[in-house]
């Protein structure tokens, strides 16, 4: 009967770690937050792609393998200052399948045209399969706040 308590747990975790992961992707997806003006002139679909970049990442395990630390390099093009930048970081094994996901969100800012590197961000215990087989992540800049 042990056997059988530690499946469900299992089937039942690795439903809750799915529903978490689509309610993240959910969130990272939507458009962010003043950024639907055109601006000089650009479409909305333009002005929504360009005012947030993120420019450079690198990322490593901690925790005895079991926490993600990264690092972001953040563009702000927009004329005000950001805040709150969501980040999430989609997990792939060395076949290339995405086997989880790591997200958080940057509590800092950055000035109106500038770039600011965030060190040692704690990504936190990636939602995956088995984040001891992740090798890449791929990571995109979600919502973000105007300060």
């Amino acid at each position: 009967m042990p056997g059988c308590l530690q499946v469900v747990l299992w089937i039942f975790g690795a439903f809750v770690s799915i529903a978490v992961i689509a309610s993240v992707a959910d969130r990272m997806t939507g458009s962010p937050p003043g950024a639907v003006k055109a601006v000089s002139g650009k479409s909305p679909e333009a002005a929504r792609l360009e005012p947030l970049r993120l420019i450079d990442y690198s990322w490593y395990k901690d925790g005895f393998g079991t926490v993600m630390i990264a690092k972001f390099t953040i563009a702000n093009d927009n004329d005000f200052p950001i805040k709150d930048i969501s980040v999430a970081c989609a997990l792939s094994a060395r076949s290339g399948t995405t086997i989880g996901l790591a997200a958080t969100t940057i509590y800092d800012k950055v000035p109106a045209h500038g770039r600011r590197v965030f060190r040692e961000v704690n990504m936190g215990f990636p939602l995956s399969v088995d984040f001891g087989q992740a090798t890449s992540a791929a990571c995109k800049l979600g919502k973000f706040s105007r300060d």
